[in-house]
């Protein structure tokens, strides 16, 4: 089977519900990247610190953090995922439209990280114009490896499906590794995500004091959370729901159970077949 051939079955085997979980996913990921660049073009209030400041390039130029990864892995890596589940185009349309947006990804991913580094190391580039250290926490550490493995499974991918320097047999035993690679890197570039949310929320002193035992927060104490926090949590649940529509656009588990389910209903017939011949 030629590589059009397998593409086009997959295809045409594309379920409604995967097609309409795609359109989620990306739609969540663009509301998470709306919410964190209103977090970060937000005013610093004065007695709070709640708030980044507006974002530009000397000393606040961590803003561009978040934002370049959230758009990133959580924006355009979706759309890059999901491009052959959502997008009605043939086969080799798809296909570009997955390498511009992976390339967007390592883009956003680049400069992301080159803003870390700028504000840890250069005095101009952080508001306390002071150094600060790298790689201290479980966010840097996964970071890092997310970050690594994407680069890997990216340049593979350009070089076996993109260029083609192998031949179909490779890029065919090597799909499922391609498939599995990015899948994991999804959940690492959330989990990250995630990990970050949390290092800021902690950082900016999000929460309250209770004078009581707190049995309905929500009743109690939601007015006294701080408006940026109240916008963090935001953020933290459209990545996780981006996430979760992802999975179920790329992963068809219900045409599994149904061919196992043929499969054994196949192989009860022909062993029916066999006993009534060894009967008579």
């Amino acid at each position: 089977m030629s590589d059009k051939d397998s593409s086009n079955s997959i295809i045409n085997n594309i379920k409604l519900y995967q097609k309409i979980s795609a359109g989620i996913a990306i739609t969540f990921g663009l509301v998470s990247v709306a919410l964190i660049v209103s977090y970060c073009q937000h005013d610093i209030i004065s007695g709070s610190d709640e708030w980044l400041g507006r974002t530009n390039l000397t000393d606040h130029i961590f803003n561009l953090h978040p934002i370049l990864m959230i758009s990133g892995f959580s924006c355009s890596c979706i759309t890059a995922v999901c491009s052959y589940r959502l997008l009605p185009f043939d086969h080799n349309t798809q296909k570009l439209f997955h390498f511009i947006f992976h390339t967007l990804t390592i883009a956003c991913m680049s400069l992301g990280f080159t803003a870390v580094i700028l504000i840890n190391n250069f005095k101009s580039h952080n508001t306390a114009h002071s150094y600060f250290a790298n790689i201290t926490s479980n966010h840097n550490f996964m970071g890092i490896a997310t970050m690594g493995l994407y680069f890997l499974n990216y340049l593979f991918g350009f070089l076996v499906y993109g260029i083609q320097i192998v031949k179909l047999e490779i890029r065919q035993l090597f799909m499922p590794y391609h498939v599995l690679i990015g899948i994991i890197c999804i959940f690492l570039a959330h989990s990250a995500i995630q990990t970050g949310l949390m290092d800021c929320f902690s950082a900016k002193g999000c929460g309250y004091k209770p004078t009581k035992p707190v049995y309905n927060p929500s009743k109690e104490y939601f007015d006294k959370l701080q408006q940026g926090c109240i916008v963090f949590n935001q953020i933290s649940i459209t990545v996780v729901i981006a996430l979760v529509f992802t999975m179920i656009a790329i992963i068809d588990i219900g045409s599994r159970f149904i061919n196992n389910s043929e499969k054994n209903t196949s192989s009860n017939l022909v062993m029916v077949k066999k006993n009534q011949v060894m009967s008579i």
